[in-house]
């Protein structure tokens, strides 16, 4: 996997072209590095130990809740997927 630095570098660069299309970002968020960078870039700001809407602050960050947070996110990204049918004008079902 590319590093995080790498990859936000590379997006920042991006951002300034109206025209480019930003694909597959959920991609990174399987990475642990980005969230070790993070928590390190955030760890000494101040308000960083407000809970979230979780209740939870960022104490206790490690690699066992970054695992735990990426394995949710895998199984929610498939399990979660909504798909309407629709007719279409020739009477054809089509997926959306």
């Amino acid at each position: 996997m590319r590093s995080p630095e790498n990859v936000l570098e590379s997006l920042k660069s991006k951002a300034c072209n109206k025209s480019y299309k930003y694909e597959r970002l959920y991609r990174n968020l399987y990475n642990p590095q980005f969230y070790l960078l993070a928590y390190q870039r955030i760890q000494a700001k101040p308000g960083n130990m407000t809970a979230g809407t979780d209740g939870k602050t960022i104490d206790g960050m490690g690699m066992a809740r970054i695992n735990a947070l990426i394995e949710k996110m895998r199984d929610i990204r498939h399990s979660n997927m909504c798909r309407n049918i629709l007719r279409g004008q020739s009477g054809s079902l089509r997926e959306i």
